[in-house]
């Protein structure tokens, strides 16, 4: 029997003036499509930590987790080849206040910048290309729901968006 591992990660977007930094992934999940900055949660670390420690690490930018704003949670299901299956559970921040700038990493190409309302959505990931504009739009909070089939390049099912007054914990 495959039982689903569960990951619990966050991603940051820097937005600033009406713009969106959103660099091309290199590493892991969503490699070669364009994306805030995050990766999984270490140890004891809170949501917003996890997030600022992300940032600085792929992005070499200085953020503070009292200054992060949660936008939705995402609960991001996937499939191998193998059938081995994975859940995601991501906390998605912004943030407009930050120390230096945006640099390129091993792990995220260079920074480039976007108007929030004309994103690149053919280069974002197929359930980020439904979710992140109306995030960004409405500017209330969502949780989304999505499968992908094994080469992350397909979605299993339609992509469930909730409205909610308060995300939730998980």
């Amino acid at each position: 029997m495959n039982e689903e591992m569960t990951y619990r990660a966050t991603v940051c977007f820097l937005i600033k003036h009406g713009r969106i930094n959103l660099p091309v992934k290199r590493l892991g999940i969503g490699t070669g499509f364009r994306n805030g900055y995050g990766g999984k949660i270490e140890g004891l670390e809170t949501l917003a930590i996890c997030a600022a420690r992300e940032v600085l690490e792929e992005g070499r930018v200085k953020t503070w987790p009292q200054d992060l704003r949660r936008l939705a949670l995402l609960r991001c299901h996937y499939r191998t080849e193998t059938n081995e299956k994975s859940l995601w559970i991501v906390h998605v921040f912004e943030t407009g206040f930050w120390l230096g700038e945006p640099k390129e990493t091993k792990e995220m190409g260079p920074p480039e910048w976007f108007p929030v309302g004309t994103l690149p959505i053919d280069e974002l990931m197929l359930d980020d290309r439904i979710w992140l504009p109306r995030v960004l739009k409405d500017r209330k909070p969502l949780v989304v729901t999505a499968r992908y089939g094994p080469d992350q390049k397909t979605l299993e099912d339609e992509v469930g968006i909730e409205e909610v007054a308060v995300l939730p914990e998980e």
